[in-house]
């Protein structure tokens, strides 16, 4: 199957739907999924979130929404956790990971802590067998949210005409700093346009 992650996501969905109901569970109607961050715990270096549902009874427009985290690009995780998501759309909000959704997780053939499925030998041997053959590779390369790049804001120097010794002994300054390259602004003191002289550090 080629295409978005998303409509590999969404197929990879009505598949699963298919065990949740063998496991005795209706599925959720309607649930949009998409690869995307976790509004919660995302990056955390401890236990990082790698799934979430907003189920559709606390939304708008009535669709459930399930993102499976962008760290994951493997596609037995990937399916674990999006199938983990998949039984909480399908059942009420309130139920969150009590004994309700411990019996339909092991009833798929997850295992673990209620919180932190994966999927048992039996549903790996199953997902290799009869799910990942027809979605094919994951459109998706692992993005390492161990490391993020630090952005600093290029700041630029600028200075009026009065005397800086001077501004200094009168306590103020003749010069400022802006993260703009057209900084429209005028002292107040000697009534001079504040005039680019160069780019300062990150501050």
């Amino acid at each position: 199957m080629q295409g978005t992650r998303e409509a590999w996501l969404t197929q990879a969905a009505t598949l699963l739907n298919g065990i949740i109901l063998e496991a005795g569970t209706t599925p959720a109607e309607s649930v949009r999924v998409s690869c995307g961050w976790p509004a919660r715990g995302a990056l955390s270096r401890g236990k990082r979130r790698i799934g979430e549902c907003w189920p559709g009874e606390n939304n708008a427009d009535q669709h459930s929404h399930v993102f499976v985290s962008p760290v994951l690009d493997k596609p037995v995780q990937v399916l674990e956790t999006l199938l983990h998501e998949l039984i909480h759309a399908a059942l009420p909000a309130k139920v969150k990971h009590n004994k309700r959704f411990a019996k339909v997780a092991h009833a798929t053939g997850l295992v673990g802590k209620p919180t932190a499925t994966v999927a048992g030998d039996a549903l790996v041997a199953r997902l290799h067998e009869q799910v990942t053959p027809a979605l094919g590779p994951y459109p998706h390369q692992s993005i390492d949210a161990t490391t993020k790049l630090k952005q600093t804001t290029r700041m630029r120097l600028y200075e009026c005409q009065c005397d800086p010794v001077q501004a200094k002994a009168e306590g103020r300054t003749a010069k400022v700093r802006a993260a703009t390259d057209k900084l429209d602004a005028t002292c107040n003191v000697c009534e001079s346009a504040f005039t680019l002289q160069g780019a300062g550090d990150g501050e």
